[in-house]
């Protein structure tokens, strides 16, 4: 085979993988309620990853999060939106980390634990226990969507896309269109769903939220409220599906090396 061909092999399938893709949705609804769902869908690992240690502006105490188990819980009551629907939850229950009596099936402090996770030395305000939906794949990906419901006033739904060395790749922040600024950086979409009509319903209302990149660089994401609880409702995203390229190329190459034993 010739060096010519062996490159449009190489370039053929880097416009497969990116071109060519099927999407694997992870959605609680199927599950029990109070079910585990960390590994239950195909090519994601879920968790809860969850603030241990608190910011107190001590050199030795910097905050710090660990992935903790994600379950399914049917959300009743909840807010307009969601209320009925099954959700993702940090709790197998559904209620507050902080206060049993307290149904709360929500998703928090995102801004907090991006900082966290991109290296700031103090983050002030951190709470123990708050938690963000994380998502980690097995495979590099080019595009994640989530659907999640506000579950109060004045707060925002944000996803954040993170590449397999741990950089930040991209914020997404659920704000409507013609308020004459946004929070979202290039490569987000928004879609409102309408289904409130609750006041403020922009943020009571469920969203689908989306990062795409050119190229695979998606390992994981996180998602949550900006700053308060919001429901993450379900997650998509899609896997590159070379394997008919790939079939083709490795036909390339042994036809090569049966012309170079010819000769």
């Amino acid at each position: 085979m010739k060096t010519g061909n062996a490159l449009i092999c190489l370039l053929l399938t880097l416009f497969i993988e990116h071109a060519s893709a099927y999407v694997i949705t992870a959605d609680p609804t199927y599950f029990a309620s109070g079910a585990e769902l960390s590994t239950a869908f195909q090519g994601v690992t879920l968790a809860s990853l969850t603030v241990t240690q608190q910011d107190t502006w001590a050199d030795s105490e910097v905050p710090e999060v660990a992935a903790q188990p994600i379950y399914s819980v049917l959300c009743s009551p909840c807010a307009q939106s969601t209320n009925g629907q099954s959700v993702f939850s940090p709790t197998a229950n559904g209620y507050y980390y902080r206060d049993p009596s307290y149904f709360y099936p929500e998703f928090d402090e995102e801004e907090d634990v991006a900082r966290i996770l991109t290296g700031e030395a103090h983050v002030p305000g951190t709470v123990i226990g708050a938690a963000v939906l994380m998502a980690k794949f097995d495979h590099v990906t080019d595009s994640v969507q989530i659907i999640g419901g506000g579950a109060s006033s004045g707060n925002f739904y944000r996803l954040d896309a993170w590449g397999i060395d741990g950089a930040l790749l991209g914020t997404c922040v659920a704000y409507p269109e013609g308020y004459g600024y946004s929070y979202s950086t290039t490569g987000c979409s928004q879609r409102q769903l309408g289904n409130t009509t609750t006041e403020s319903s922009y943020t009571k209302d469920q969203w689908i939220l989306s990062f795409q990149t050119d190229f695979s660089k998606i390992a994981f994401v996180t998602a949550g409220g900006y700053g308060g609880g919001q429901y993450v409702r379900s997650l998509a995203f899609s896997v590159p599906e070379p394997t008919v390229l790939s079939i083709l190329c490795t036909g390339f190459l042994i036809m090569a090396l049966a012309r170079r034993r010819a000769n």
